[in-house]
């Protein structure tokens, strides 16, 4: 019965989404994202959500190399802090290659980077919860 009511919800979801217009779908199966845990700090943190920074650098370094390559994500939950009250958003990974990054959004200056292209936010601790504590912000 659980199972029939889940369905029952996730449909009904989706035709208001249907109703409304929407191109994306509403309902979000966690199982299906595949997502890359990263922490900002508040400056990159802020500039991403905001759409100003619209990628995010990694070093060419051997953790990067096989955490990049042999996995296939297609989000990211950036988090600023590592305490569980953190801000935290979830966007789009549109793609991952190696490149020089902008200096202005961070990358090292004539230095090779994996960058990383970002999307559209899909979710945010912003929107669903209006305090989020200053004590666990990463400001450095």
């Amino acid at each position: 019965m659980e199972a029939l009511n889940s369905s029952h919800n996730m449909r009904r979801l989706e035709i208001v989404q249907l109703n409304f217009g929407l191109l994306q779908s509403v309902v979000r199966n966690e199982d299906s994202m595949k997502i890359l845990y990263l922490t900002l700090k508040k400056k990159w943190f802020d500039m991403i959500l905001s759409g100003a920074k619209k990628e995010e650098y990694r070093e060419v370094k051997p953790y990067w190399n096989g955490r990049l390559h042999t996995e296939s994500f297609n989000v990211i939950k950036f988090r600023n802090g590592y305490k569980k009250e953190s801000p935290w958003f979830i966007i789009e990974l549109l793609c991952v290659q190696r490149g020089l990054g902008i200096v202005e959004w961070g990358a090292p200056e004539r230095e090779v980077v994996y960058i990383l292209s970002l999307g559209k936010v899909i979710e945010s601790s912003q929107r669903t919860t209006a305090k989020a504590s200053s004590h666990s912000q990463i400001t450095a």
